[in-house]
């Protein structure tokens, strides 16, 4: 497949079983990891969940982030579900970032990622390399067509022009959880990554790259109490 071979996703299976803004509790946690081997969910930061309380080195992270609540709430909801899936206590992990910038629990193995549009967030937990993305629905007449490969241009535009906004956010969305599954994000261009209708993903190297493993993505659409649209992805890499 070439970059001009890209095609829009299209499917519509839900990401989260549990439902969209709900913390799992304890049992179902555990239950998803055992049948799934990942977690993901969704917190509102103006509704959280009871989690453990911030880490002093977190704390003096946060300085000039542009959204500290969240950057924390997403630290603790990690650490969190680390503690439940292993039995150890949250406060036993800490979180991370690699020489390109992704997140990781220390010493552990696993593959945590995250994301945030205020005032909501998305946490994974896996044991295999896996990314989750969240993103407010794009309207059509802002889709930033230049970021676009030719046929996901063409598809897009072939849409009827309600439909757009949704399936660019859609394919967006699956790119970037893919991105982050490859432990990337986006430094890899994101004419590079390619997300077909059936939610399957790959990298098309340039001259000189190394290829990079294929994955697997889903999006969901979700709505918030006051009405707002989201989109939610979840990418894991193929064994």
């Amino acid at each position: 497949m070439t970059a001009s071979e890209s095609l829009l996703p299209a499917t519509d299976e839900p990401v989260f079983a549990a439902g969209l803004l709900a913390w799992p509790d304890a049992p179902a946690i555990r239950e998803r990891w055992r049948a799934d081997g990942y977690v993901a969910a969704i917190l509102d930061k103006q509704r959280p969940p009871e989690l453990p309380p911030v880490l002093q080195e977190e704390a003096g992270s946060v300085l000039n982030h542009a959204d500290p609540e969240g950057y924390l709430l997403r630290r603790r909801a990690i650490r969190a579900l680390a503690g439940t899936v292993t039995g150890r206590a949250p406060s036993a992990f800490r979180i991370i970032p690699s020489a390109a910038g992704a997140p990781g629990l220390a010493g552990t193995g696993l593959w945590i990622s995250f994301s945030g549009r205020p005032p909501y967030s998305a946490v994974l937990i896996a044991r295999a390399p896996a990314g989750i993305d969240l993103e407010d629905l794009i309207p059509a007449d802002d889709i930033p067509w230049n970021i676009l490969c030719e046929n996901e241009r063409s598809h897009l535009q072939a849409l009827p022009p309600p439909a757009r906004g949704e399936a660019f956010t859609r394919l967006w969305s699956a790119k970037e959880a893919y991105a982050k599954a490859l432990g990337q994000g986006f430094r890899l261009p994101p004419e590079s990554l390619l997300v077909d209708r059936n939610g399957d993903a790959r990298f098309v190297p340039a001259a000189g790259q190394s290829p990079l493993p294929d994955g697997r993505t889903r999006t969901a659409k979700g709505q918030t109490a006051t009405g707002k649209a989201l989109i939610i992805a979840m990418a894991l890499l193929s064994s």
